[in-house]
């Protein structure tokens, strides 16, 4: 069965990360720009943005040593490590995108040791959820009447996904639920095996009833 990918308890107390500010780039801006190419590129099929980074952010409290899995200034901010690119990039068929992050540490303005990017899923499954079988609901425009997105209706939502359209991907989204991360059987495994650090996983299915 497939895995969605979620950063182990959410965002930790412990946890804490911010904007870098001393520059005079605003990191923020940077991101959302990005995030917005992401947006539509899920939905319109628009190209990716090309990655000039890297996007500084800031370490305000946590661990020394980071997991390869978490959440930077925003819950929207996926952060991976270097050990979690290399997995996806020998398991996966698809170039995802995944710029240059730099972590510093907020009372010695450090960077922080080891390579780590902000990570977003490209190579989108469409109508690879199966609705009705799902744990979310369609969002709609009051305007065109057009399905702009999923919402969910669970927590976490258990999601039904078309062998059809999955094929031979090992990591993946839905355009219309971008933002769930998911992972094949052999993927979870392989990161499971290595010690990849800070996700949970959360159960979905996959059938090949549903075309």
């Amino acid at each position: 069965m497939p895995w969605k990918l979620d950063q182990f308890g959410m965002r930790p107390d412990n946890m804490q990360f911010g904007y870098y500010q001393g520059d005079g780039i605003d990191y923020h801006e940077v991101y959302r720009g990005y995030d917005d190419a992401h947006r539509w590129h899920a939905r319109r099929g628009k190209e990716p943005p090309v990655v000039a980074g890297p996007i500084k952010i800031t370490q305000h409290t946590g661990p020394k040593k980071l997991p390869d899995y978490f959440y930077g200034a925003t819950s929207d901010a996926i952060v991976v490590s270097q050990r979690f690119r290399d997995l996806v990039e020998k398991f996966d068929p698809v170039q995802h995108l995944l710029i240059p992050c730099e972590i510093c540490d907020k009372k010695s303005g450090e960077a922080k040791e080891g390579e780590y990017f902000y990570f977003k899923p490209l190579g989108f499954v469409k109508n690879g959820i199966v609705v009705e079988e799902s744990d979310v609901k369609e969002r709609v425009s009051p305007k065109t009447g057009k399905v702009t997105g999923y919402e969910t209706t669970g927590t976490p939502p258990r999601l039904m996904w078309r062998q059809s359209v999955i094929a031979d991907r090992h990591l993946w989204a839905d355009p219309l639920f971008h933002r769930a991360v998911v992972v094949s059987d052999e993927l979870q495994e392989a990161m499971v095996a290595a010690g990849i650090s800070g996700m949970q996983w959360h159960e979905s299915r996959i059938s090949e009833k549903f075309l």
